[in-house]
């Protein structure tokens, strides 16, 4: 292989490993738990319910379906354990029949609740109680910076999943820029606030410090 043959091909694998690179940077920025925990509609609509058995749950642990109606915790867990687990109890089956039962309630309750049966609105609620749950400082915060920095965030993931598909939505366009805006001067102020609380922050919604105090990018340079 001549010189300049093999600087071309250098120079190549080092172009392809800084993709990579920034691949790698990409995928672990937005590797967080509450981006992980958020539900994307065109995701979730694409999965079948699962099926839930009436296992007893401990009481500080999550229930893991995810339900509409904003039902919180301890509602979810009398409506899919307690209840169905009782009734099979003071039935004259079989313990194994008792536990078939108890299942087959549990899942006609879990299929009448569960987001598969709601609309985007409904998992947009979701994922608001989400946010409040994870950066809210109090319980039901909605007014501190980081919980408003977390809601902004959620919709403009929602714009850029839509504009995705939709590129000439003039409106969405405008919607997208606005509310970038609006997040970057939530997270300005939480920044005055504390550096730390800012810091904290920027990682758990997968932003960089430059996506807030730099220039808002247009839509056209992010999806």
């Amino acid at each position: 292989m001549s010189k300049r043959r093999r600087e071309i091909f250098e120079a190549t694998l080092r172009e392809k490993q800084a993709e990579q690179d920034k691949v790698d940077e990409e995928r672990k920025r937005l590797n967080t738990r509450f981006l992980n925990s958020v539900i994307r509609s065109s995701e979730y609509f694409a999965t079948a319910p699962p099926d839930v058995t009436a296992t007893p749950q401990p009481s500080h642990s999550p229930i893991g379906p995810k339900l509409s109606k904003r039902l919180d915790t301890k509602d979810e867990r009398f409506l899919l354990n307690t209840i169905p687990l009782v009734t099979a109890s003071r039935s004259k089956l079989t313990p194994e029949e008792d536990l078939s039962k108890a299942n087959a309630a549990v899942n006609q309750v879990h299929k009448v609740l569960d987001l598969h049966n709601a609309g985007s609105p409904e998992i947009f609620k979701w994922n608001t109680q989400l946010a409040i749950r994870t950066f809210g400082r109090k319980e039901n915060d909605t007014g501190s910076p980081e919980v408003q920095a977390a809601i902004w965030t959620l919709r403009i993931n929602s714009l850029q999943e839509h504009l995705k598909k939709n590129p000439k939505d003039k409106y969405s366009c405008r919607r997208y820029t606005i509310l970038q805006h609006k997040r970057a001067g939530i997270l300005r102020y939480l920044k005055r606030q504390g550096l730390e609380r800012y810091a904290k922050c920027l990682k758990e919604l997968g932003l960089r410090p430059d996506m807030v105090e730099g220039q808002i990018l247009p839509v056209s340079k992010v999806v």
